[in-house]
């Protein structure tokens, strides 16, 4: 196998691990990977450019920025960020706030990682090292739109994830490995709420299935008695607990009602 065949194949299991992972890579995996092609870093960034065209964050690269001191202007939105435009409005109004909180250095970065270990300084810590990855949840929130729940949720989710993951890391004191540890939290988070929205979807169509099964059945009851039938009478004719059809009807009323505020 030629040697540019050989790197495809590798790029496409690469993006296959990253569909495993959240679509989260760290530059360690993605170097790792093509390591037996022995590629200069010179030939990287394509690759990274690629990932990301593809919704695929690495870890220490994409999330750089953070760790350089930024114009505090440096939060324009990427063109190829797929969002709505109640997305883009939200995402505005967020970047304007984030304007407004301090850019730490690199220095100040590895000094807050460090106190993580010294618990009269840990909280001063979590604060300042959540403030100045408050833009990372937004890169790694961008992996995960189109999943079925809203940016602004992705990121609030994000958020809180992070804040509760800060308290607990014990690792070098290394802002690399540090963002990837915060990354991973962050995305694990998101991933929970879109998985309970999925889940939430799933018991919302249930729920209209047997709904809609109820309705057949006493429209049907209705021609044969000439009249609504009663709870007992549904309950009989479609072989449910009349307490089931109790809970399915006032589910669904619920539901409607719900719907309509």
């Amino acid at each position: 196998m030629d040697e540019k065949r050989r790197f495809q194949d590798l790029l496409a299991q690469l993006v296959e691990l990253a569909a495993e992972n959240d679509n989260i890579l760290d530059k360690e995996t993605v170097e790792s990977h093509f390591a037996e092609l022995g590629l200069s870093q010179s030939l990287y960034p394509p690759i990274y450019d690629y990932l990301k065209n593809h919704k695929i964050l690495v870890a220490g690269v994409h999330d750089a920025r953070i760790r350089r001191e930024a114009p505090k202007d440096d939060y324009a939105l990427p063109e190829d960020f797929d969002i709505t435009k109640e997305e883009s409005k939200f995402l505005d109004m967020y970047y304007a706030d984030l304007k407004k909180a301090p850019v730490y250095d690199t220095d100040a970065l590895l000094a807050a990682i460090a106190d993580l270990q010294t618990e009269e300084k840990k909280p001063r810590a979590v604060s300042l090292l959540t403030e100045a990855h408050l833009s990372l949840v937004v890169t790694v929130a961008r992996a995960h739109t189109r999943k079925g729940v809203s940016l602004g949720d992705l990121i609030q989710e994000g958020n809180l994830a992070m804040m509760q993951a800060i308290p607990d890391y014990n690792g070098a004191v290394s802002i690399e490995e540090f963002q990837q540890y915060i990354t991973r939290a962050a995305a694990a988070g998101m991933q929970t709420a879109i998985n309970e929205q999925i889940g939430a979807e799933r018991i919302s169509r249930h729920l209209a299935d047997q709904a809609n099964y109820l309705d057949e059945a006493s429209r049907n009851l209705s021609k044969e008695l000439g009249r609504e039938p009663t709870l007992e009478e549904l309950a009989e004719y479609t072989h449910l607990d009349e307490s089931e059809v109790h809970n399915i009807l006032k589910q669904a009323l619920d539901a409607l009602n719900a719907s309509e505020e």
